[in-house]
């Protein structure tokens, strides 16, 4: 991986005034119940993850990785990961939490239109949760084609219809029958798309660019198009 530039990374100072207050935003409850919430996502990012590794450390990437949970989680789990986020409070946030529950991801603040320091399929799979929603077809397009170059699979969730709230105005909350029309505009392969559950408050996809010398095999979905 190429670096990332002098400016991309922002580091908290231990005697930073946020040190205490950031302390009590996560904690080791909220990540295991977090964790069981999004299971199938996170079982789904694994399963690409190690198919792809054959067996090495498996490399990942969070896109709009906000307080970086999951990256926080997955990197106890001995995969190497990198978290990206485009708010450089938010990205402090993130390191500072990770640092006081134990995390070992790179925490860099970098925007999902600048994904261009990455070098083409560096990444066994690029993951995010809850972010996709907040953009328009043709950015989530050109988003998706970015993530597409530099892993070998993009695993997402994002809120479906039936998720009960809006809580930052902007979310597009759509079905999968929704998400597989949209999809059609990436030039990607579909390999997974399903609610967690049948009629759940979460979809689940998965891709890989056409052209992909090796693509994973496509996993069941029986929840897909069920609302």
């Amino acid at each position: 991986m190429r670096a990332v530039g002098k400016l991309a990374r922002a580091r908290i100072r231990p005697d930073h005034p946020w040190l205490t207050e950031y302390a009590n935003l996560l904690s080791e409850n909220w990540l295991e119940e977090n964790l069981v919430h999004h299971r199938d996502f996170v079982q789904l990012v694994e399963e690409f993850a190690q198919r792809s590794a054959g067996g090495r450390t498996p490399r990942l990437l969070e896109a709009g990785a906000g307080s970086a949970a999951f990256s926080l989680m997955l990197s106890r789990r001995n995969y190497d990961v990198t978290a990206v986020d485009a708010d450089p409070l938010m990205v402090l946030r993130a390191q500072h939490i990770s640092a006081h529950l134990g995390g070992y991801a790179k925490i860099v603040c970098l925007d999902l239109h600048e994904l261009a320091p990455f070098q083409d399929g560096f990444f066994d799979v690029v993951f995010s949760q809850g972010t996709f929603e907040h953009f328009d077809n043709a950015t989530i397009c050109a988003l998706l084609d970015q993530q597409l170059r530099i892993g070998r699979t993009v695993v997402f969730s994002v809120p479906s219809l039936q998720w009960p709230t809006r809580d930052f105005v902007n979310e597009r909350k759509m079905t999968t029958d929704d998400w597989k029309v949209l999809l059609q505009e990436v030039d990607a392969q579909l390999l997974h798309l399903s609610y967690y559950r049948p009629g759940d408050q979460h979809v689940l996809v998965a891709l890989t660019r056409n052209s992909a010398r090796q693509r994973p095999t496509l996993r069941e979905s029986p929840g897909a198009g069920e609302a």
